[in-house]
């Protein structure tokens, strides 16, 4: 069984709408033949969002997650690096299982 991620990429975006957009865009893009390899395992794709709504406009990444968006042609720049238990207390979990980010 493989357990949590043990640590999130912070991307910064200019809105909620378009943290909420690369959120399904990479999504989507797990689902393809070209991305399913980041669809489980140690290196799968776990998208979570600032806000209960989402509302906030920060996504908070795995390195599958990074991977993904990148072989999906976009470039993010992660702002820093943080462990689950400094996601803010609101979120949503856009992609993955909450198992992904409890310990």
């Amino acid at each position: 069984m493989v357990g949590s991620i043990e640590r999130l990429n912070m991307v910064t975006l200019a809105s909620a709408e378009e943290a909420r957009a690369i959120g399904k865009r990479i999504a989507q893009f797990v689902g393809t033949p070209q991305g399913q390899e980041y669809g489980q395992g140690p290196n799968r794709a776990v998208v979570v969002a600032a806000g209960a709504q989402p509302s906030g406009q920060d996504l908070y990444l795995s390195d599958g997650a990074l991977a993904a968006a990148s072989a999906s042609g976009l470039n993010l720049q992660p702002a820093l690096r943080v462990s689950p238990e400094q996601l803010p207390r609101d979120y949503s979990l856009l992609l993955g299982e909450l198992i992904d980010v409890r310990a």
